[in-house]
């Protein structure tokens, strides 16, 4: 185990492999947990439980906060391979940040749907893939502009603005580029 974490090491795109695999695992293991919570507050027992008991969602708060946490580590730890292999292998490093946006683009629900807590805070996620996006292609940007922002810049929120702002200066200059 020991040599395989430093064999990962000294290989950026191991280590960015294996990065990319964490957060694909850290999205499901969150899914997962948000599900079976959602599951456990369903009976009506469980209703009444809580509300005698005065408990508080102290678990389900940290549950969210943990998932954004490790997102903001993730990411952190992403870049370094990526700036490696951005110099050794470009199209490679391309693919890997592409791989790891996709999974980090939160899904889409019909204007007319409430969004659960979870897809809220999965959409928080999303704005947390701002450090990779300049490791990215030009087409895979514009790609990724129309999944993430379908309404106009004055409906966003204020967060939603700010990204799309930084999403916009990266892509101007990956046009200016080509």
């Amino acid at each position: 185990m020991q040599n395989d974490t430093q064999d990962i090491k000294q290989h950026p795109e191991k280590q960015a492999e294996h990065l990319i695999g964490e957060l694909r695992q850290h999205y499901a293991a969150y899914l997962e947990k948000n599900h079976q919570h959602e599951q456990s507050n369903k009976s009506f027992g469980k209703l009444f439980e809580k509300w005698f008991r005065g408990s508080s969602s102290h678990a389900m708060d940290s549950m969210h906060e943990d998932f954004l946490n490790g997102i903001d580590r993730i990411v952190g730890e992403l870049i370094i391979p990526l700036q490696q292999l951005q110099q050794d292998a470009p199209d490679l490093c391309c693919d890997l940040a592409e791989q790891a946006v996709s999974r980090m683009v939160a899904p889409k629900v019909p204007k007319n749907t409430a969004k659960s807590t979870a897809e809220w805070f999965m959409t928080v996620a999303e704005y947390k893939c701002s450090p990779l996006l300049p490791f990215l292609r030009l087409e895979a940007l514009e790609r990724f502009r129309g999944q993430m922002f379908e309404v106009s810049r004055r409906l966003m929120f204020p967060k939603e603005r700010e990204f799309f702002d930084q999403f916009e200066e990266v892509l101007k200059a990956k046009r200016a580029q080509e």
